[in-house]
């Protein structure tokens, strides 16, 4: 039986790196795509040789992110910032990048694709970290309902 693959982005943060050890130690091949790789070598010592992959990813190119996708089982988005910046801002990362790799999934033959957001995520928030990640929620959603529903 091969080792079921996990891409996970934002796997380098704080649920990440709990996220990473706990699916290693569960036999699961780990792709951890991150804008910074070189930087996040502290995740391999988690695992067995070979059991952790990282690959480093700019957001505004996602041919290598659907590369990164290609042969996973399961997707998980755990990417978010608690504040912007001049380079990121809420919508970009909370809404647009939910939506692009939710399409990747549906177009893969991913099995689960997993969206993490927040606690209090509404569309009537007075917060726009609130309302950005209710509509990554909803842009998910609809990219990938066909195996949510199926």
């Amino acid at each position: 039986m091969k080792n079921q693959i996990c891409t996970i982005l934002g796997g380098g943060g704080f649920i990440g790196r709990y996220l990473v050890r706990n699916l290693t130690k569960k036999n699961y091949r780990c792709i951890i795509s991150t804008r910074k790789a070189f930087q996040k070598g502290y995740l391999k010592t988690q695992a067995t040789p070979g059991a952790i992959e990282l690959v480093d990813w700019n957001p505004n190119n996602f041919s290598e992110l659907k590369e990164a996708i290609k042969d996973s089982d399961i997707v998980i988005n755990l990417i978010g910032i608690l504040y912007e910046t001049r380079k990121q801002k809420f919508y970009k990362i909370h809404t647009n990048i939910p939506e692009a790799v939710a399409k990747i999934c549906s177009e893969s033959d991913v099995k689960k694709f997993i969206h993490v957001s927040a606690i209090g995520a509404s569309e009537n928030s007075k917060s726009l970290y609130q309302k950005s990640k209710y509509q990554g929620e909803v842009k998910a959603l609809e990219n990938f309902k066909k195996r949510f529903f199926n």
